[in-house]
């Protein structure tokens, strides 16, 4: 059985009324079976242009002492809205044997999956800009 981590994060107080925590989090339920899931990290607020998040710092040392093969995320956007910083977070999870997965859903790990993560990074920046 894979070990899943919960990623969740708001960054203005505005998303925090339709994007809350609680409502990440519901969904993310739904989509992992409760046993799976060993830890829960959040950062409210907090932007994704920064990489030092408390909550993201812990998922990372997490990471690195093996406590989960899974980070579940609600969207893409949750872990960064900064392409290098994406960029970062996957590499340096994969070397730990984490593998990112939105909603349940594996990521494509080939070449063409990795040019849409890049092209889905590009869009979270950009919508952060906006």
């Amino acid at each position: 059985m894979k070990k899943v981590a919960l990623y969740c994060r708001v960054s203005t107080d505005t998303q925090e009324k339709g994007e809350t925590i609680e409502n990440q989090l519901r969904d993310l339920y739904r989509a992992y079976d409760k046993k799976e899931i060993v830890k829960v990290y959040t950062d409210n607020p907090a932007s994704g242009a920064d990489l030092e998040r408390k909550g993201l710092s812990e998922l990372r040392e997490d990471a690195q002492r093996g406590l989960f093969d899974v980070v579940g995320v609600w969207d893409s956007s949750r872990l960064a809205r900064d392409v290098k910083w994406a960029l970062v977070l996957r590499d340096e999870l994969k070397e730990n044997g984490v593998q990112i997965e939105i909603m349940g859903k594996e990521r494509d790990d080939s070449e063409t999956g990795k040019l849409f993560s890049v092209l889905e990074a590009t869009m979270d920046e950009l919508e952060r800009e906006r």
